[in-house]
């Protein structure tokens, strides 16, 4: 069992933008225990996450970096979160 089969989605306009199709977003939670209310809440933190790894790939190009010690990652990351 992987999760998958007690998964929730759930669909959410913008309330000034409902029926609008490009408004629609979904989200997906493999935790039915939480509310609406909760997986938005934990979509709103992880969104922040998201952006600074896209800015960090499109911006610094951390995904194009061929390091290969623990160490040298760790100073990579560390000049590249100063820059950015």
């Amino acid at each position: 069992m992987n999760g998958i089969e007690n998964a929730v989605v759930l669909l959410s306009y913008p309330a000034k933008s409902f029926g609008k199709e490009k408004a629609l977003r979904a989200f997906i939670s493999t935790n039915a225990a939480l509310s609406d209310e909760e997986i938005l809440d934990l979509y709103v933190v992880r969104w922040e996450i998201e952006v600074y790894f896209r800015d960090c790939k499109m911006k610094l190009a951390v995904d194009k970096y061929q390091i290969r010690s623990a160490n040298g990652i760790k100073h990579f990351w560390l000049i590249a979160s100063l820059a950015y």
